[in-house]
C-alpha cells in the first residue's frame, strides 16, 4: 500500500511538472506571437515579397521603366534594416550604367523614363561616382524648356498638357536644391500651374484627363454621359509628383504658397468622393456611384501616399493622415492573397476585360492576381511613412 502511494505521488508530481512545462511552452508562444505581431512591418513584408518572386528587378523589367525603378528605390529606403535592400536596387541600376553606349538613353521617349533619372542622383550621393551625374545631366537635356507646350526635344504635344508630364518635377527640384541650380524651381513651378490651369475641371475640382487625340478636339475616354472622363491615375500621379517634389522646393520661393493651394484643393476634391465602403478611388473617379467603375488599385495607392507624405509634411491639414492610415489599413487587408511563400501579392476580383471607353466590363467574374509595380511601390513607401 505504501509502495503504491510513492507511485501515485511520483506520478502526480510529473503530471504537474508536464503542465508547469506546458504552461511555460503555451507562455512563449503567446509572447513570440505577440512580439512578431509587435515587431511586424508591411513595408520589409512587401518587399520581401518582390524578392522572393524575382532575384532580381530585371525579370520584371528589362527596360529602362518608370515604375521598375519607382519600385526598386522604395525598397531601397529599407537599407537601413538590411544591406540587402540597397543592393537589390542598386544592382538593377548597374545593370543600364555599366554599358559603355549608355544605350538606354536613346529609348527615353516620354517622361516617366526621364523622372525615373532620380535613382542615379541616389546613387551618385552614396558612391560620390561622378558616372550617375553625367548620365543626369544626359536626361535633363532631354528637357526643352523653350517651349510652353513642350517639355521633351523634338517631341511636341497638344496644347492640353498632359497631366502626368509633372511626374519629372522631383528629379528636377532636388538636382536644383543639391546642385544651387534655382532656375529649374522657376520652371517646375510654371509647369505645375500650366498643367492644373490647363486641366481644371470647375464642377469636381479635380484635373480632366488630358489624354488627348492629334489633330482632334476629343477625348480619348468618354464616361457614360459622354463627357470629358476624369481618370484616376493621372490626377494620382500629379498629386504624388508635386508632393515629393515639395520636399525640394523652397518655402521663400514666390509661386510655393500657390502651389500649396494647389495641392490643398485637390487633396479636398479627392476627399469629397472618397469611397469608404471600398476604401478607394473608381477608375473613372468623377463617377464613384456607377456600378460598372471599377476600383483603381494603382492610383489609391498613389493618394494615399500622397494623404499620409503631405499631412506628414504639414503640406495639407492632419485630416487626410487619418483618411491615408484607415484606406491603407484596408487596402493591405482586402486586396492582397498569399503565395506559396505565404508572402502578398495584390488581388483584384474583377474583370480584365472592362472598358473604359464604354465604362462597361464583361459580365464573367474572375479573381486575377497579379504583379503591380506600381501599386507595391507606392504601398511600400506608404508603409515606411507610417512606420508599418
Amino acid at each position: 500500500m505504501h509502495s503504491n502511494f510513492k507511485i501515485k505521488f511520483f506520478t502526480f508530481l510529473i503530471f504537474l511538472i508536464f503542465l508547469n512545462l506546458l504552461f511555460i511552452s503555451c507562455k512563449n508562444k503567446l509572447l513570440n506571437k505577440n512580439q512578431n505581431k509587435n515587431n511586424f512591418k508591411w513595408s520589409l513584408y512587401l518587399a520581401n515579397s518582390v524578392i522572393s518572386n524575382y532575384d532580381s528587378l530585371i525579370k520584371i523589367n528589362r527596360s529602362w521603366n518608370y515604375e521598375t525603378v519607382l519600385l526598386g528605390t522604395s525598397i531601397d529606403k529599407l537599407g537601413f534594416f538590411d544591406s540587402k535592400y540597397s543592393k537589390y536596387f542598386e544592382d538593377y541600376i548597374t545593370f543600364f550604367v555599366s554599358k559603355e553606349d549608355n544605350e538606354f538613353l536613346n529609348a527615353i521617349d516620354n517622361y516617366k523614363k526621364i523622372a525615373a533619372a532620380k535613382s542615379l542622383l541616389i546613387l551618385y550621393k552614396r558612391t560620390g561616382n561622378e558616372k550617375y551625374l553625367l548620365l543626369v545631366k544626359k536626361f535633363l537635356k532631354k528637357i526643352d524648356i523653350s517651349s510652353k507646350k513642350s517639355l521633351i526635344t523634338n517631341k511636341p504635344y497638344s496644347d492640353i498638357a498632359e497631366t502626368e508630364n509633372i511626374v519629372i518635377a522631383p528629379l528636377l527640384a532636388q538636382y536644383a536644391k543639391e546642385f544651387n541650380e534655382s532656375e529649374w524651381f522657376d520652371i517646375i513651378a510654371f509647369y505645375i500651374s500650366y498643367i492644373y490651369e490647363k486641366n481644371y475641371d470647375s464642377k469636381s475640382g479635380l484635373l480632366i484627363d488630358a489624354c488627348y487625340k492629334k489633330n482632334t478636339e476629343e477625348y480619348d475616354y468618354k464616361d457614360t454621359h459622354n463627357t470629358k472622363a476624369i481618370k484616376c491615375k493621372p490626377i494620382g500621379i500629379f498629386l504624388m509628383s508635386v508632393i515629393d517634389m515639395l520636399e525640394y522646393f523652397p518655402e521663400n520661393h514666390p509661386k510655393y504658397q500657390d502651389i500649396i493651394k494647389i495641392v490643398n484643393n485637390t487633396c479636398e476634391s479627392l476627399l469629397k468622393i472618397y469611397n469608404e465602403n471600398k476604401h478607394m478611388w473608381n477608375v473613372i473617379i468623377d463617377n464613384q456611384t456607377n456600378k460598372n467603375n471599377i476600383p483603381d488599385f494603382s492610383c489609391s495607392a498613389m493618394i494615399i501616399y500622397s494623404f499620409i507624405k503631405g499631412a506628414k509634411n504639414k503640406y495639407i491639414p492632419d485630416k487626410y493622415l487619418s483618411v491615408g492610415n484607415h484606406a491603407f489599413n484596408s487596402l493591405t487587408k482586402k486586396f492582397f492573397e498569399y503565395d506559396k511563400h505565404g508572402y502578398p501579392i495584390i488581388k483584384f476580383s474583377t474583370s480584365t476585360n472592362y472598358d473604359i471607353n464604354t465604362n462597361q466590363r464583361s459580365s464573367k467574374k474572375t479573381k486575377n492576381i497579379y504583379f503591380d509595380a506600381n501599386s507595391l511601390a507606392f504601398i511600400i513607401l506608404s508603409a515606411i511613412e507610417l512606420n508599418k
